[in-house]
C-alpha cells in the first residue's frame, strides 16, 4: 500500500511471504517494510528524506532494520547525503563470514552504520551527467566482533559518478531528483 496526501509526502507499508528467496538460506520469509518520505524542493535545488523500517521473518527469527537516509541539493550543483541504519544480522555469519551451519543455533546481533557524503556535479562529457564525490562510514556493534572488524572500523570513498541518458537529473537517488 503506497499513500501520498501531498506532493511533498509519502507513506508505503508492504508484506509478502517469500519461498526459497535466497540461494545459500534454505527456508522461506514473510519480508514486511513501512516508509515515510518527505521532500521539499526550493530555488537552486531540494531536501528529502525517507525513514525505512522493515523485517523479515524465518526459520530461526526474526530479522530487524531501520534506516534514515537524506539527500539535501544546494547551489545547484552540490549534493550532501547521509545514512543512519541499524540492522539485525547472525552472529556466526560475521565472524566466520560463511553461513551459519543448520547445526548452530543463531545468534542475532546489531549492526549500526553512519554515513555521510558529498557530490558535486561537474561537467566533463556532454552525453552524461558527472559528478565528483566522497563519503565516510563509520560502523558500530558489539565487542564480541571486535578481532573481525576492529573496535572502530571506518570505511571511506571517493567515486566518480556517471549518469548516461538523465540529462539534468531525472532520476531518484543521491541528489538526482528533478524539481
Amino acid at each position: 500500500l503506497w499513500i501520498r496526501p501531498t506532493p511533498e509526502l509519502s507513506f508505503q507499508v508492504s508484506s509478502g511471504h517469500l519461498e526459497h528467496p535466497e540461494k545459500i538460506e534454505p527456508g522461506n520469509q514473510t519480508r514486511s517494510t513501512a516508509s515515510i518520505g518527505w521532500q521539499k524542493a526550493f530555488p537552486g535545488g531540494f531536501f528529502s528524506a525517507t525513514a525505512i523500517a522493515g523485517r523479515n521473518l524465518g526459520a530461526s527469527g526474526p530479522e530487524w532494520g531501520s534506516t534514515l537516509e537524506w539527500t539535501w541539493k544546494f547551489a545547484d550543483a552540490n549534493f550532501a547525503y547521509g545514512r543512519v541504519e541499524s540492522v539485525d544480522r547472525d552472529l556466526y555469519e560475521l565472524t566466520h563470514k560463511r553461513q551459519r551451519p543448520e547445526d548452530v543455533a543463531p545468534v542475532r546481533t546489531t549492526v549500526q552504520a553512519l554515513t555521510l557524503g558529498f557530490t558535486r556535479d561537474v561537467r566533463l562529457v556532454s552525453e552524461a551527467e558527472t559528478g565528483l564525490g566522497f563519503d565516510a562510514t563509520i560502523y558500530g556493534f558489539t565487542n564480541r566482533l571486535n578481532a573481525v572488524y576492529g573496535s572502530h572500523p571506518v570505511s571511506i570513498h571517493g567515486f566518480l559518478r556517471v549518469r548516461f541518458g538523465s540529462s539534468g537529473g531525472e532520476h531518484a537517488g543521491h541528489g538526482d531528483m528533478k524539481m
